[in-house]
């Protein structure tokens, strides 16, 4: 079966997106494991990391329950708008082919599908990704609203760990889930550019990244890391010969 050129570009398209896609995580990933101080999520990290510690310390328990409850609407938010988006687009993706534009056709590229009906799954697959990272940090954030009022003797007693390190690694898990269902969303973008154009979806895409890069993922060194990082490489730099 012969393929018609706007079929050849989409899929080109869609590779390159994948592949790009793959190679900029893999880049960050690398990155943070050598320079750790360019992260943004490394340094929020710590900051989380003290935060819970200086609530424990002070006993702030209150205050903390109503920060985390913030968070807890922030999240049913979120995971209330993705199931919405989730209905509509299942509406044209999964609704009855004759009366919905989604099942023009069914003799192409895309395994029996359209094209246009695979960006619609492509995008209900990432808003339904989406929504089950913003569920699972709900799910952790009632957990750690109950935690943090617990003793800190009882919870070194019960998880055998300190009481510090658990609610932090926990607050951070809550943050992982949340990043992950924010990028979901993010990716959307291009995906809903698609439809016009794979031009324009490439371009969206690169969009995407630069924010990633210029917003999002990396921060500057403060000039104690950037003294920390160069002492540490001169250290096992070699000397001359």
């Amino acid at each position: 079966m012969a393929l018609s050129l706007p079929e050849v570009i989409d899929g080109i398209a869609f590779v390159l997106f994948l592949a790009l896609s793959l190679g900029y995580h893999v880049f960050y990933i690398v990155l943070v494991r050598r320079n750790p101080s360019w992260s943004a999520r490394v340094r929020m990290a710590r900051h989380r990391l003290d935060w819970i510690e200086a609530v424990v310390k002070r006993g702030e328990r209150i205050m903390a329950v109503q920060a985390l409850r913030n968070l807890i609407m922030t999240n049913t938010f979120l995971a209330s708008t993705m199931l919405l988006v989730i209905a509509f687009l299942a509406q044209f993706v999964i609704g009855p082919s004759q009366t919905t534009a989604f099942h023009r056709g069914t003799d192409s590229l895309w395994y029996g599908g359209t094209p246009v009906e695979v960006k619609g799954v492509l995008l209900l697959l990432l808003y339904t990704l989406a929504f089950m990272m913003f569920l699972t940090s709900l799910r952790t954030l009632n957990h750690l609203s109950l935690l943090v009022g617990n003793e800190p003797d009882q919870l070194r007693a019960t998880e055998e760990r300190d009481p510090i390190l658990f609610l932090g690694r926990k607050l951070n898990h809550v943050e992982l889930m949340t990043t992950y269902g924010r990028r979901s969303v993010y990716y959307s973008l291009p995906v809903f550019a698609w439809f016009y154009s794979p031009w324009l979806f490439m371009v969206v895409a690169i969009g995407v990244w630069v924010f990633f890069i210029l917003i999002t993922d990396f921060v500057r060194p403060s000039s104690r890391e950037a003294a920390t990082a160069s002492a540490g490489s001169s250290s096992v730099a070699p000397g001359p010969k």
